[in-house]
């Protein structure tokens, strides 16, 4: 064979054990540009990710379309943290990707952001007030 047809295959196959693993490219993603900026709150945000994954309500479980679920994490300070996951089309959200698309999110915006990963929306939005008595932000 020629390198070019076992570059293709070898993409090709790699393609597919993307799509079969549940992995694959990014369709959308934006950083928040107003708002509450994670500042020295940005490591209890991090660390609250596992605890907001944990939860079977919002991870590990089947959304159905259109549907979702949004956790809420008090910070210090008076702020918390809004995880959310949204799916637009049907699909089973696991542990894993819930951990590493939402640390995405804090770890890459400084003042939240979204993704959209296979049509599953993945948010993190800081905010004033605690996750009881939330202020406008």
């Amino acid at each position: 064979m020629q390198f070019s047809t076992l570059l293709a295959l070898a993409l090709s196959l790699s393609t597919a054990a993307n799509a079969l693993s549940g992995r694959g490219t990014i369709q959308k993603r934006d950083c928040y540009k107003e708002g509450v900026v994670w500042g020295n709150d940005k490591a209890f945000a991090l660390n609250a990710i596992a605890d907001a994954c944990n939860d079977p309500n919002f991870a590990e479980r089947y959304y159905t379309a259109n549907s979702g679920w949004i956790v809420c994490k008090d910070l210090p300070n008076n702020r918390r943290v809004d995880y959310k996951i949204y799916a637009n089309k049907a699909r089973w959200v696991n542990r894993g990707e819930c951990n590493e698309y939402l640390r995405f999110e804090v770890d890459g915006c400084p003042q939240g952001g979204e993704r959209t990963w296979y049509d599953v929306v993945f948010s993190a939005d800081p905010g004033q007030g605690s996750c009881a008595n939330p202020e406008t932000d």
